[in-house]
């Protein structure tokens, strides 16, 4: 196996050597890189006329121009970035059934709503009213 020796013409640095092996990784591993920085150049450069395509495309009449969301998102999407995102709210009804023990129906409908909740961890609920539909003594 071939050996490329770089002597030091310093006396305090030692010679350095690699062998046939480590030079062809070092070659690979350049290549790679160069092909990398080319990928990354290219890109830079879509993703800047893309930006000024999208400017461009714009009524500029009155030297300003408004943007909508959607029109953004469109824009991040094509970018291949995140989009922006909205809050909602609604409104939803939960319909179930329970069993419990209790002295009576009254304590039945206390303890159903004192005592349910609900727990999303994607959205942020608050239970405003709980209705206890029907209640009967399971036998």
């Amino acid at each position: 196996m071939n050996t490329i020796t770089i002597k030091s013409t310093n006396a305090h640095t030692p010679d350095v050597s690699y062998n046939e092996v480590e030079v062809q990784r070092f070659v690979n591993d350049s290549r790679a890189l160069k092909d990398r920085e080319t990928l990354l150049v290219d890109k830079l450069y879509n993703l800047r006329r893309q930006l000024r395509d999208f400017f461009k495309d714009q009524d500029w009449d009155s030297g300003e121009v408004t943007i909508n969301k959607k029109d953004v998102n469109e824009l991040l999407g094509e970018l291949e970035c995140d989009r922006l995102t909205s809050k909602y709210v609604g409104t939803f009804t939960i319909t179930g059934t329970f069993n419990v023990e209790a002295d009576d129906e009254d304590d039945v409908e206390a303890i159903i709503s004192d005592s349910t909740e609900v727990d999303n961890y994607l959205a942020s609920m608050h239970v405003e009213q709980i209705e206890t539909l029907d209640i009967e003594e399971d036998e």
